[in-house]
């Protein structure tokens, strides 16, 4: 629509930080949008960027423009998919921001596979995203929805539901450490470990061994979530985590380990406090509640 796309070319230059690349982003040459945003400018009477030498940034009246901008570009995204449900097309873009800590999670692809059986036009975005950056990706609408290990303390953020993280063991099939029920660390202190190179599942781990005095081996460092395709030696132990039961692995065997050697944690799926997704975010949001309130 042609009311937008003021709103939209601000986006796009604050976004990239020059007028040639959000011309390149936009399709059009720099000087035509140096043009419209000359424009827009001179309808409001005021700049909107401070003109530097290595491009361009908001000045406080492009702060409020902005935000303002991105709050309209989400809600015509919401109108355009409640007018697509109404007309019985069921088509959409889903974007969500995930926390580095939980990329890996395999439950929460399962649950967009799930969602698409059923909406196979839905495309999702997910975007792997540093934990003190999921409330920006959401207050600046670059994400629909957010998944996050820890609640966020963001003001202008709420968390819609959350499901506890349990953490498992995994080695080869017929381990010698594993025998029946929840393992214990004291019990794998004497096989080499394999474990994230930082985040939140290590500091778990090492933090629960080191209060026990356990003499314990780190023979490898991995990706988060990488357990099941990285580890090797016949006697290395992984660790993952998961919100829907015990990994699958062809390969890998994974019992639970003891929640006297694990501190609580909880995966937290959020928005922005008081944004209208699109119907399509927002069913898939309410699919993962039901989700999350199952035992």
């Amino acid at each position: 629509m042609q009311h937008e796309f003021p709103l939209v070319i601000v986006e796009k230059i604050a976004r990239a930080g020059s007028i040639r690349g959000a011309a390149d982003l936009l399709s059009i040459t720099p000087s035509a949008l140096n043009r419209r945003l000359l424009s827009l400018e001179d309808e409001l009477d005021t700049q909107l960027f401070e003109r530097t030498s290595n491009g361009v940034i908001l000045n406080a009246a492009g702060e409020i423009f902005i935000t303002h901008a991105r709050r309209q570009l989400a809600e015509m995204k919401s109108v355009r998919s409640k007018i697509s449900d109404i007309k019985g097309v069921r088509r959409g873009r889903v974007v969500i921001a995930i926390d580095d800590n939980v990329a890996a999670l395999a439950s929460f692809a399962e649950e967009i596979a799930h969602y698409q059986r059923e909406f196979s036009d839905v495309t999702f975005v997910v975007e792997p995203t540093p934990a003190n950056d999921i409330a920006q990706a959401l207050t600046e609408y670059r994400a629909d929805l957010a998944v996050q290990l820890h609640p966020t303390t963001n003001s202008y953020v709420s968390s819609l539901c959350a499901a506890p993280a349990q953490i498992y063991v995994g080695a080869h099939k017929g381990h010698p450490a594993f025998g029946n029920g929840p393992l214990r660390l004291h019990e794998l202190a004497k096989f080499r470990w394999a474990l994230p190179v930082s985040g939140p599942l290590r500091d778990s781990v090492e933090t629960s061994a080191i209060r026990q005095g356990l003499d314990f081996h780190i023979g490898l460092e991995i990706p988060a979530g990488a357990a099941g395709t990285i580890m090797q030696g016949a006697d290395t132990i992984g660790f993952e985590m998961s919100t829907s039961g015990k990994p699958s692995s062809q390969k890998l065997d994974y019992r639970a380990l003891s929640s006297r050697d694990q501190a609580p944690m909880f995966v937290h799926l959020s928005q922005l406090k008081g944004r209208s997704l699109s119907v399509a975010a927002g069913r898939f949001a309410e699919q993962i509640r039901k989700s999350y309130a199952q035992p």
